[in-house]
């Protein structure tokens, strides 16, 4: 019998969380702001906002959780992954509605999208896209997501969407090495991927949510004999993990090792900030309060849209006000934050309900039909 899970919405809101705070990122990203600025920008808890890479290590770790959890051994029987289904409703999730902001990408650059000369300055990162042509060659590669050039990108977050893919594809995997009986298997295939696989951390990210959801029954059980102090101790040291990435680069400037290993220690803290929200019933009222739940929703959205609103709305932007004399630049920093979240979301609310909302109803409708015609 085929079943769609139930949405957990406080999840879901952790995602619109993290998809405000990798736009919050790029958007500070985009100019050249004072010294001043950028330091407190890196403050503790403060970089939380504008440091998009640990925004996406919480998408995969939620990912790893939310694609696992309905299939994780449990006392009564264990229900079943029929692969067919599982990878078919992945793909319809996350391709269709790229494909939509792909398209709009390749209209935006060529209809909206210019430079103007602003004070203060486009950061040469956000000089850097949109600058090649568009080829059938980096078409059909894009699509496929297999381009990783920057400079010939029209998502430029799609790097993400590849590895989600394809961590998504290994949840079945990770889902045996998780089971009781297998579980010390976890830490050759944790390793395996650290040390011969180049991008292998992402993918330790992926089992670390799938971990989450094989025991956070018995976490929880832990949790609730913890007193409040040490339940909010333990959410607090979540919330400095989760800066690992951030710490690694500034200790060791960016070295490769810093990279991978301020990931993980990073995918470490987005799991006990999980965790911890899984145990708190306070934090899960918060998250699931309407403006959260709508982020969540529309946060996907969110994540595609925001680099088209940057790149065409933000200089503009910025040259109106500096005609009309405004050149301060914290000014101009609230200016362009507030612009760019209220029309990427927007944008984001316009796109979930007539684009993603039918991707999501074809796909439990196909999905529905397939497993009915093989399961009965």
């Amino acid at each position: 019998m085929y079943s769609q899970p139930k949405r957990i919405e406080f999840l879901d809101s952790i995602r619109g969380l993290a998809a405000l705070f990798v736009l919050f990122s790029h958007t500070f990203s985009a100019f050249n702001w004072p010294a001043s600025l950028i330091a407190k920008a890196h403050w503790p808890f403060i970089s939380i906002f504008s440091s998009g890479v640990e925004a996406v290590a919480m998408f995969f770790i939620l990912s790893g959780y939310v694609l696992s959890k309905p299939y994780v051994e449990t006392g009564y029987a264990t229900r079943r992954i029929f692969l067919p289904t599982f990878y078919l409703r992945r793909l319809i999730r996350i391709w269709p509605p790229w494909f939509f902001a792909f398209i709009i990408s390749i209209f935006a650059k060529n209809l909206l999208f210019f430079h103007p000369a602003t004070q203060p300055a486009v950061s040469k990162w956000l000089e850097g896209f949109w600058n090649a042509k568009l080829t059938a060659p980096d078409f059909f590669r894009q699509c496929a997501f297999l381009l990783h050039d920057a400079s010939r990108l029209l998502l430029n977050q799609d790097w993400s969407l590849g590895v989600e893919l394809k961590g998504s594809a290994l949840i079945p995997l990770f889902l045996i090495c998780a089971r009781r009986k297998y579980v010390m298997s976890i830490f050759p295939l944790t390793g395996l991927f650290l040390i011969f696989v180049g991008t292998g951390h992402y993918y330790v990210t992926f089992i670390i949510g799938v971990l989450v959801a094989q025991y956070d029954s018995f976490l929880f059980a832990r949790l609730v004999r913890l007193g409040r102090v040490a339940r909010v101790t333990l959410f607090i040291g979540g919330l400095l993990l989760y800066q690992g990435y951030d710490f690694f680069l500034a200790v060791f400037h960016g070295s490769p090792l810093a990279i991978k290993y301020g990931w993980v220690l990073t995918a470490v803290g987005c799991a006990v900030i999980l965790i911890s929200v899984l145990g708190s019933q306070t934090l899960q009222r918060i998250l699931n309060r309407k403006p959260f739940v709508f982020l969540g929703r529309i946060s996907y959205s969110v994540y595609l849209l925001q680099f088209i609103i940057i790149l065409c709305l933000l200089p503009p932007l910025v040259a109106l006000f500096n005609q009309f004399g405004v050149t301060q630049p914290l000014v101009l920093f609230l200016v362009t934050l507030l612009a760019s979240v209220a029309a990427t979301i927007g944008c984001a609310a316009l796109m979930y309900r007539f684009i993603e909302l039918p991707v999501i109803n074809f796909s439990h409708w196909l999905t529905k039909k397939i497993q009915i015609r093989f399961h009965g």
